[in-house]
C-alpha cells in the first residue's frame, strides 16, 4: 500500500501517512501539531498562543513614559500622605495605650518622637523643606517604578511570533497611520476652516492686549476724514469673513453626516446648564409667592426664613436639576453623536471591519483588572468593568470603519457604527460588507441569523478574514466552540479543532499562511482580549 509524505512546517521532518488521510498529526521530532491532508499534500499547523500574562498593546514610548510618570508620581504622593496619616494615628493609639499601662512609657515615647515633631512643627524652618523632600522623593520613586514596570511590560514576548508586544503594537500603529486620513480630506479641510475661524476671532483680542491694531492697514485705504465709514466697512467685511469661514467649515464637516443628530446632541449637552439657573429662579419665586411676597422682591430681609429657604433650596434644586439632567440626557446625547454605519463608511473610505454577533451578546462586559491579592494598584483604582464591544472598538477603529447591524429599536452605539434595516434587507447589506471588508470580527454564537452570516462568509471565501471571539464569564464556551466546528464541517478547520480543546479559549482565526491560531488565556480580562486582537491583526496583516 503506497503512502503519502507530509512535512512538518517547522522542522521539515517528513511523515509517511496512509492515502486519503485527513486530520491532525504531531511531529515526531519537534512535537508540533499540524493538520495534514494527504490528498493535497498540504500541512496546516495548529498554533496555540497563551496570553494569560500578556499586557495590553502598549502606546508609543513617549506617550507611555508620560502616562507612567504621571500616575507613578500621583501614586507616590498618595503613599506619602497615607504614611503620614497612619503615622499620626499609630502615635495617638500607642500614646493612649501606654498612658493606661505606664505613664512613664508615654513620656519615653514623647521624647523619642520629639526630634520629628520639631522638624515637622508648624513654623519650623525645616518643616516645609522636609515635607517637600518627602513628597518629592515618594513621587520620584513612584514615577521611576511605574516607568520601569511599563517598559518591562512592553518587552513581553508573544509566543509563536517570538517578538515583543511593543513591536506588534508599533507595526499596527504604523499600519493604521498610513490610512488614517484616507477619504477624509473633506474633514481635514473642514477642521482647517473652523480653526481659521477661531484664530480670526482670537487674533484681534490678543493684538489688542499688546496695543496692536490689526485693522490699521484696512483703515489706511480710506480718506482720513472718513474714519467712521472705514471702521464700519472693515467691521462688516470682517464679520462676513468670519461667517464664510464658519459656514464652509460646518458644511464640510456635516454635509455627509446626520447634521440634525449632531445639533440635537449638542443641545442636549447644553440643556442641563441652561435648566439649572432656571430651576433656581423657579424654586425661589415659588417660595416668595407662597410667603405672600413678590416673586422677585427689590428689598427683602436676608435673615428672613423665606429668603434663606428660597436661596438654599434654590441652590439645592438647581444642582439636583443639573446632575439629574446630565445623568439622563448625556447618554442620549452620546448615542446621537455616534455616526451611523453609512456615515462612517462615507467619511472613511478604507475597507470596513465588520462586527457580527447575536443581539443577545450586545451587553457583554469584561473585567478590567485582577481580583484579590494579585491586583495591581492601577487595576484597583480603575473601573471594574467595561463593555466587551468597547474593547473590540478600541483596537479596530484605527484600521477602518467599525460597523455592525443594529438591533431593531435600539439606540446607536458608542462603539460600532450601526446600520438600521427593515425586514430582511440586512442580509444583502451583510453580504456586501463581507465582500468589501478588511476583517470580520465575530462573537461565536448559535442563533439562526449568526449561523446564516457565518455560512455566507465561508461560502463566499472569506474564512481567512474572520476572527472568532469567545466572550468572558460565559458558561456556553463549549457550545460556541462546537458551533464554529460544525460550521466548518467541510473545511480543514473542523478537523484541526477536533484535536484542540476549547479550554480557556478567547479567540480563534486563520493566519495568512492558513495556520489555525488558537488564542488562550486563563484570565479573561480586557487586557487579554486587547492583546488577543492585536496578535490576531498582526498575524493577518496581509488582509490589510
Amino acid at each position: 500500500m503506497s503512502k503519502a509524505v507530509v512535512h512538518c512546517p517547522d522542522c521539515k521532518q517528513g511523515h509517511s501517512l496512509p492515502p486519503e488521510r485527513r486530520g491532525d498529526v504531531r511531529c515526531r521530532r519537534c512535537g508540533r501539531a499540524f493538520a495534514a491532508d494527504t490528498r493535497s499534500g498540504r500541512t496546516i499547523p495548529i498554533i496555540e498562543i497563551d496570553l494569560s500574562k500578556a499586557p495590553p498593546p502598549p502606546r508609543a514610548l513617549p506617550a507611555l513614559l508620560v502616562h507612567a510618570v504621571t500616575w507613578g508620581a500621583i501614586t507616590g504622593l498618595g503613599v506619602f500622605l497615607g504614611l503620614l496619616i497612619w503615622a499620626g494615628v499609630i502615635r495617638l493609639v500607642a500614646g493612649w495605650a501606654l498612658s493606661i499601662v505606664n505613664p512613664s512609657w508615654e513620656q519615653s515615647l514623647a521624647s523619642l518622637v520629639a526630634p520629628f515633631d520639631a522638624v515637622f512643627a508648624r513654623g519650623s524652618p525645616y518643616g516645609e523643606v522636609a515635607m517637600a523632600a518627602g513628597a518629592g522623593g515618594c513621587a520620584a520613586i513612584g514615577a521611576v517604578l511605574m516607568a520601569v514596570h511599563m517598559i518591562r511590560l512592553r518587552n513581553w514576548r508573544v509566543p509563536h511570533h517570538d517578538v515583543p508586544i511593543k513591536t506588534i503594537s508599533a507595526r499596527l500603529r504604523r499600519l493604521a497611520a498610513r490610512g488614517r486620513f484616507a477619504g477624509r480630506s473633506r474633514y481635514v479641510w473642514g477642521w482647517l476652516f473652523l480653526t481659521a475661524f477661531l484664530v480670526a476671532i482670537i487674533a484681534p483680542l490678543v493684538a489688542r492686549m499688546f496695543n496692536v491694531n490689526l485693522f490699521a492697514i484696512a483703515w489706511a485705504l480710506f480718506p482720513a476724514d472718513e474714519d467712521a465709514r472705514a471702521k464700519g466697512v472693515t467691521a462688516t467685511a470682517y464679520l462676513l469673513l468670519l461667517a464664510v469661514l464658519l459656514l464652509i467649515g460646518l458644511w464640510l464637516l456635516l454635509v455627509r453626516t446626520t447634521a440634525r443628530r449632531h445639533l440635537l446632541s449638542i443641545l442636549l449637552r447644553i440643556a442641563p446648564f441652561v435648566a439649572a439657573p432656571l430651576a433656581f429662579l423657579l424654586f425661589s419665586a415659588t417660595i416668595f409667592v407662597l410667603h405672600g411676597l413678590e416673586p422677585f422682591p427689590a428689598q427683602v430681609d436676608s435673615s428672613s426664613p423665606a429668603f434663606l429657604l428660597a436661596t438654599l433650596g434654590g441652590v439645592l434644586f438647581a444642582f439636583a436639576t443639573l446632575f439629574g439632567l446630565i445623568n439622563w440626557l448625556y447618554p442620549h446625547a452620546h448615542d446621537l453623536a455616534q455616526p451611523l454605519a453609512q456615515d462612517a463608511m462615507r467619511s472613511d473610505r478604507r475597507s470596513p471591519i465588520v462586527f457580527l454577533r447575536s443581539f443577545q451578546d450586545d451587553f457583554r462586559i469584561v473585567k478590567t483588572g485582577e481580583e484579590g491579592d494579585s491586583a495591581s494598584i492601577g487595576e484597583m483604582l480603575s473601573k471594574d468593568e467595561i463593555g466587551f464591544e468597547g474593547v473590540m472598538s478600541d483596537i479596530s477603529k484605527p484600521f477602518g470603519p467599525f460597523i455592525a447591524i443594529a438591533k431593531p429599536g435600539s439606540a446607536p452605539s458608542a462603539e460600532a457604527a450601526r446600520a438600521y434595516f427593515a425586514g430582511e434587507e440586512w442580509r444583502d447589506a451583510v453580504v456586501q460588507w463581507m465582500d468589501e471588508s478588511r476583517l470580520i470580527l465575530m462573537i461565536a454564537g448559535y442563533t439562526d441569523g449568526l449561523n446564516w452570516e457565518l455560512g455566507q462568509t465561508i461560502q463566499r471565501g472569506h474564512a481567512g478574514k474572520i476572527v472568532f471571539l469567545f466572550p468572558p464569564n460565559d458558561p456556553y464556551t463549549d457550545a460556541r466552540w462546537a458551533w464554529v466546528k460544525a460550521a466548518f464541517r467541510d473545511h480543514q478547520v473542523a478537523h484541526m479543532m477536533t484535536r484542540t480543546a476549547p479550554l480557556n479559549v478567547i479567540g480563534l482565526h486563520l493566519d495568512a499562511t492558513g495556520a489555525l491560531i488558537v488564542l488562550r488565556s486563563e484570565k479573561k480580562l480586557s487586557r487579554n482580549y486587547r492583546a488577543a486582537l492585536a496578535v490576531a491583526f498582526y498575524g493577518m496583516m496581509d488582509q490589510f
